[in-house]
């Protein structure tokens, strides 16, 4: 029985440093995951990496939701670490991280993201134990301003450090190779594949009809509404796609600091047709994405700030895997892996409204087409899952002969 860590750490530096010398004694030969905070789309990679190769994963971030969420994980061993803003670092920071690192009980250690605390503080002091560094990023931008130049020469200094780069999809790839990685390997973000959730006609008939949409036509947005994701940009869309359809209906499942704005927003476009219903459990959200007619992801590239894009966009995998039609934009990193455009879904450009107004209407206007994308994209779902996402992220481990512990061999 491996070991478990399930209570988070203090964040004053005494503290912190009784409580990593109270975790043990001898050398720890397995690798060591860093990652904000356990989600539904990672549960089934990250069961998989603590099996085997046996990593232990060490959650920085979110600590009251990974304490509700990791007693009922599959993940063998975990600890939770409490986090706080400190300087430029909006969230993350726990100097435990650090002396973890100086400590050096790991095989091997594996940090998520470029820009973040945890990343920037472990990266030099696991380099300086020579122990291997791998780096699993989304990252495809620099922060804006004065601070995405800082973070830029850093973030160049550990992409062209690290021993492997595991990028999540082609950006994220092209990204770090533009950027200096020496060996960038690629392991595909999935999630559960939500057309395999056992449903019967009748949930989704008996929906539509409790929220009165019934021969309508029906958009769905389903995910945060930040400023990011595009809300507002879909709005002014969907405004333009009333006039030529009036028989449809926007249902906006998802909340966020933006939702009053929005909410305003769609007041001022004399929308009735729109429906907010706020955050949905996650074992329901299946019926929403087979009620829809359309998924809408219509991301924004944002000027300033730290996320500039979506960084990969799981719901489109999601809706993929249902066969609902998607209809994205160029905001959405995932996008050019999971879409080959206009025969698994369509992408338009970012930021216009036009352009996404017409992609609705062919999809509205051409039920054939309507049914051959998503055919093609639950198709095309198949070939991103969290198998492959394991064996792919396996791999970088087996070139640096990491794929099996220390103590199995």
């Amino acid at each position: 029985m491996w070991r478990i860590y399930g209570r988070g750490g203090g964040l004053g530096v005494m503290k912190s440093v009784r409580r990593l010398f109270e975790v043990g004694g001898s050398i720890n030969q397995r690798g060591i995951l860093v990652h904000p905070a356990i989600q539904p789309y990672r549960g089934e990679l990250f069961a998989a990496l603590s099996h085997d190769p046996g990593l232990h994963f060490l959650f920085v971030g979110w600590a009251s939701h990974n304490r509700l969420l990791l007693p009922q994980s599959r993940i063998h061993s975990w600890e939770v670490l409490d986090d706080r803003s400190w300087l430029r670092y909006r969230q993350g920071v726990n100097f435990a991280v650090a002396y973890r690192a100086a400590q050096g009980r790991y095989r091997y250690w594996v940090a998520s993201t470029i820009n973040c605390f945890p990343t920037h503080v472990a990266f030099p002091i696991v380099s300086g134990r020579r122990r291997p560094f791998l780096l699993w990023t989304e990252d495809w931008w620099w922060p804006s301003g004065l601070e995405g130049q800082v973070a830029a020469l850093y973030g160049r200094r550990i992409l062209r450090g690290a021993d492997d780069v595991i990028a999540a999809g082609s950006r994220a790839r092209d990204f770090a190779s533009a950027n200096g990685a020496r060996y960038v390997f690629v392991a595909h973000n999935a999630t559960e594949n939500l057309g395999r959730r056992p449903w019967q006609p009748m949930d989704v008939k008996g929906l539509r009809r409790a929220l009165g949409l019934e021969g309508k036509f029906v958009v769905l947005f389903l995910n945060d509404i930040i400023p990011v994701k595009g809300l507002d940009i879909l709005l002014h869309a969907f405004a333009r796609l009333r006039h030529s359809v009036p028989s449809t209906h926007l249902l906006i499942v998802g909340d966020g600091f933006d939702r009053a704005a929005c909410e305003r927003l769609a007041t001022e476009l004399r929308l009735a047709d729109v429906t907010f219903m706020g955050e949905r459990a996650h074992d329901e959200i299946h019926l929403f994405y087979r009620l829809a007619d359309a998924y809408i992801h219509p991301a924004r590239f944002v000027d300033e700030g730290r996320v500039r894009g979506d960084a990969w966009g799981f719901t489109i995998n999601e809706a993929l895997s249902i066969g609902c039609p998607v209809i994205t934009t160029t905001a959405v990193g995932g996008a050019q892996d999971l879409i080959v455009p206009d025969r698994s879904g369509i992408i338009v450009r970012a930021g216009d409204p036009d352009s996404l107004a017409q992609a609705m209407i062919r999809l509205v206007k051409n039920p054939a087409q309507r049914s051959d994308i998503g055919a093609a994209g639950r198709r095309r779902a198949e070939q991103f899952t969290p198998q492959r996402q394991y064996q792919e992220f396996r791999a970088a481990l087996t070139a640096l002969g990491l794929e099996r512990n220390v103590d199995e061999v």
